[in-house]
């Protein structure tokens, strides 16, 4: 060992070893190669067992022939193949090997004594490892002479002869890889097994009162783990690299420029950091391997199951997962949590139209919608009182009826009815949102109905009576029709209330303009030839025309459907819905949006769904 501080060297012996030739006649170059063996298996004895940083590793031999043996790539015979790989299993590739002139061979030595004056040179080395590395024996004149070139090539395979030898692996045994689901948890069983059998092996008097595991112990678990799953999937490279130092061209790890360290397949990389050893060498993992998908588990669970980017790169810092890529992507689309946290609602194809919003030739507000919204500010004297508005809608002809109401309870929406069904009508069907306001005035109206059929009401409209209907929880898109209108009346409001809090009066003036305003919107295609048909509203219905401006109308005297004052009102009404079924309903049969089924899933019986819930956070939400 040689140990240097500033300008001071010093060299000394730390361990020796000889072996006597076997009976059996063995040529020298096998001696001499027994003894390289021999030489690796005695530095690794002493790197494991001193605690000392040793820097470099250097091997000294004066047989050419065993360097040629170290540095070839052709196929060798069983014998000095397999002392070959024995070598290079140690960590020690063939960059650690120099030549070394016979007469400067001091382990020569243990076997020829009469060869040194004293046995200083034994305890203390050659001369020249005390100097500079440019002062050691020079490796170019290294070249066989005939009689060693012989020797060498005669212990090559014949390409007639066919010989299989294999480099014994040391079998352990690990716990059942398919019996856990977490990597941590398999790693720490491991190292409490083989923690077990270490402490059950020692001598009573030496074993510890305390059992538990250390960090050591746990990596010496990973090693173990890493080197079965590479013997499992990787056999023959990892005898490829123990024989010759190289995998073939063929191999899939033949572009990570593999090296084995301890016995584990290791990705060579272009940094060389002591420090970061295990960073710049990365360990080579198969695809599709149990081991592999637990770890790859553990860092999408350690990285709060984030992207795909993320993910690789946190594993590539240790590791190099063939078809890392598409491993990760596999194990995201099985995730549960992930499948849960990006699950998006399965869209049917938009469904067919009730057919209240279809039906022509009838009364407006037949079928009406009904739905609250505000509350809005108004001055009652020197407080501010809430108010909230009642909006209802024609199903068929999308007009808009708009009520003031003073609170949410059930007598306010009652009165908001009452005033509805004495300027519009009493509908034949009533359809609102789940709202307990409607589900208690549901049982009112019938009763208010029934009282209306003995004064009012025609014996044929009262037998009928006024249908209330809700639509199903959850399922705010079935009431679109009114939530819509909701949007626009809001938008006129703003536009044409400057007073913050107004009073009751301009509030409900203000209701009465915008109500005016949303029943002249067009319902058709506005066109700019000035002699096309003017645009369908939903003004032409109620009042047989458009509102914004007063015009005179000439019918003819002559016409029958004129006389009395009751056919103008039906002339009109047929205009309106004459057009309203040659322009209007046409437009409703395209499909704006989901125009198919096929990304919807036909759901079935035992089906694991999440039910969507907009008052809940995403992970709150239900799965059943």
């Amino acid at each position: 060992m040689v140990h240097r501080y500033l300008n001071n060297t010093h060299v000394s012996l730390v361990l020796a070893k000889s072996r006597v030739a076997p009976l059996k006649s063995q040529t020298v170059p096998r001696l001499e190669l027994q003894g390289c063996v021999l030489s690796s298996q005695l530095v690794k004895v002493v790197q494991e067992e001193l605690e000392v940083e040793v820097t470099s590793t250097h091997f000294w031999t004066d047989s050419k022939i065993c360097l040629a043996w170290l540095c070839t790539r052709e196929k060798l015979n069983a014998y000095v193949g397999s002392r070959i790989g024995k070598i290079k299993e140690n960590g020690h590739n063939t960059a650690m090997w120099n030549w070394i002139p016979s007469n400067l061979n001091v382990a020569d030595l243990a076997t020829k004594s009469s060869k040194f004056a004293s046995i200083k040179e034994w305890l203390t080395g050659p001369d020249f490892l005390k100097h500079d590395r440019s002062e050691w024996p020079n490796q170019d004149c290294v070249a066989l002479s005939m009689s060693e070139g012989v020797n060498y090539h005669d212990e090559f395979q014949d390409e007639e002869e066919t010989v299989y030898f294999l480099t014994v692996e040391k079998i352990v045994d690990l716990p059942d890889i398919t019996r856990f689901s977490d990597y941590n948890r398999l790693i720490r069983s491991t190292a409490y097994y083989f923690k077990m059998r270490k402490i059950l092996g020692l001598p009573k008097k030496y074993k510890p009162k305390k059992f538990s595991i250390n960090v050591q112990d746990m990596e010496e678990a990973k090693n173990l783990w890493y080197r079965k799953v590479q013997m499992d999937i990787f056999h023959d490279e990892v005898h490829s690299l123990r024989t010759t130092g190289y995998v073939k061209r063929s191999s899939r790890l033949f572009t990570y420029s593999p090296i084995l360290v301890n016995g584990v397949i290791r990705m060579k990389g272009r940094i060389q950091d002591l420090d970061k050893f295990n960073v710049n060498n990365p360990v080579i993992l198969p695809d599709n391997h149990n081991f592999t998908n637990l770890l790859i588990r553990t860092f999408h669970n350690a990285n709060a199951h984030q992207g795909l980017e993320t993910i690789i790169n946190n594993l590539k810092h240790r590791y190099r997962i063939l078809k890392v890529r598409s491993q990760v992507k596999k194990f995201g689309q099985t995730c549960v949590r992930c499948r849960e946290l990006g699950a998006k609602p399965s869209v049917a194809q938009m469904s067919n139209l009730p057919p209240k919003r279809t039906t022509p030739f009838v009364f407006p507000f037949t079928h009406t919608g009904i739905d609250y919204f505000g509350p809005l500010t108004v001055k009652v004297g020197r407080r501010p009182k809430k108010r909230w508005v009642v909006l209802f809608t024609c199903m068929t002809s999308r007009a808009v009826h708009l009520e003031v109401v003073p609170s949410l309870d059930t007598s306010s929406c009652m009165m908001a009815i009452r005033c509805f069904m004495a300027i519009r009508g009493v509908p034949k069907k009533i359809l609102s949102d789940n709202g307990t306001n409607f589900t208690g005035a549901n049982q009112e109206l019938k009763k208010l109905v029934k009282e209306l059929d003995e004064n009012q009401i025609e014996e044929t409209l009262s037998a009928r009576g006024v249908e209330w209907s809700f639509i199903p929880p959850g399922a705010p898109h079935f009431g679109g029709c009114w939530e819509r209108l909701v949007r626009s009346v809001k938008s006129g409001l703003q536009g044409m209330l400057k007073d913050r809090n107004p009073s009751d009066l301009v509030l409900r003036t203000t209701l009465c303009e915008v109500m005016n305003v949303i029943n002249n919107r067009p319902l058709t295609h506005v066109s700019d030839d000035p002699h096309d048909a003017e645009p369908l509203t939903p003004n032409m219905l109620l009042l047989g025309r458009n509102n914004h401006m007063q015009y005179d109308h000439n019918f003819d005297e002559n016409s029958v459907m004129t006389r009395a004052a009751y056919k103008h009102a039906q002339v009109y009404a047929d205009r309106f819905w004459r057009k309203w079924v040659s322009t209007y309903r046409p437009e409703l049969i395209k499909r704006q949006k989901w125009p198919d089924n096929r990304s919807y899933y036909e759901y079935s019986v035992a089906d694991l769904v999440m039910i969507i819930d907009e008052n809940l956070h995403r992970g709150c939400w239900q799965i059943s």
